[in-house]
């Protein structure tokens, strides 16, 4: 609601503001937080979270947004995780319901915030996760990035890479860094929305004979692999964690390994 903002692209339309603004009960809210926030919010986003859903750890766009990123927590209390990607420190804090979060500087721009995919969190005793609602306020800018985590930014990093490729060493570890190590770090994300077998391919399925070998190259966690008893498959993919997801699940059959290098005899492809 408010500046139109294409969260896919991170694009902002100055031009052309949505025809929802932000509604006038939010507007009052916004009032009353005068004393803690320093920006003037223009776009409102509002996220319904069921028991058990999350969203990956991200940081909101530099140039996109302000300097600031706030988040009232309505419905559910829940558990957010704050983590330093230069170091890897992971901070869990608790977003009672009703309450305001502020996140500027340094946990504006440096440490990725998400919320893990669970139904409960531990805390001093396990507490079940219910109905959560988000109102996430931002103030969308035209002004480009100039804060003190280059790093992390677009505006100052955008077309500036911090690695070369020179052979395919360098290669395989940019793989290995920026594409590897990213399925491990979101798979329990990657797998809660990735339950649901596509149309079209449970449809080629059909059409094949019974018992039938399927190799499913790059599984995921293994939606396909019980999908039609009648066929045989065999899954592989490159992310351990999201193997695990079926990892104990009977007659699954299933390995590790790169696309590029599959340990099959080429007569069973």
């Amino acid at each position: 609601m408010g500046t139109n903002l294409n969260i896919k692209q991170n694009l902002v339309d100055f031009s052309a503001p949505l025809e929802q603004p932000i509604p006038n009960c939010v507007t009052e809210i916004i009032k009353l937080m005068k004393n803690y926030i320093s920006i003037s919010p223009n776009q409102l986003t509002v996220n319904i979270y069921q028991p058990g859903q999350g969203i990956p750890k991200h940081v909101d766009t530099h140039s996109v947004f302000n300097s600031q990123i706030i988040s009232v927590s309505l419905g559910s209390d829940v558990v957010m995780d704050f983590k330093n990607p230069l170091t890897g420190k992971v901070l869990p804090v608790l977003l009672p319901a009703r309450s305001l979060t502020v996140m500027s500087g340094e946990s504006r721009y440096l440490w990725h915030h998400g919320i893990t995919p669970r139904k409960t969190d531990a805390l001093q005793d396990v507490v079940e996760r219910g109905l959560r609602i988000s109102l996430t306020l931002r103030e969308c800018t035209k002004e480009p990035c100039k804060c003190s985590y280059p790093s992390q930014c677009d505006s100052q990093n955008y077309g500036k890479p911090n690695y070369s490729v020179t052979d395919e060493a360098d290669a395989a570890s940019l793989e290995a860094k920026y594409v590897s190590q990213v399925y491990e770090d979101i798979a329990d994300h990657f797998s809660n929305t990735r339950h649901s077998p596509w149309p079209g391919v449970i449809s080629f399925l059909k059409k094949l004979s019974p018992n039938s070998l399927v190799m499913d190259v790059g599984c995921g966690n293994g939606k396909y692999l019980n999908s039609m008893p009648e066929l045989q498959f065999i899954g592989n993919d490159n992310s351990l964690n999201l193997l695990q997801k079926f990892a104990k699940t009977e007659a699954m059959r299933f390995f590790s390994c790169n696309v590029l290098n599959i340990p099959l005899r080429k007569e069973v492809l």
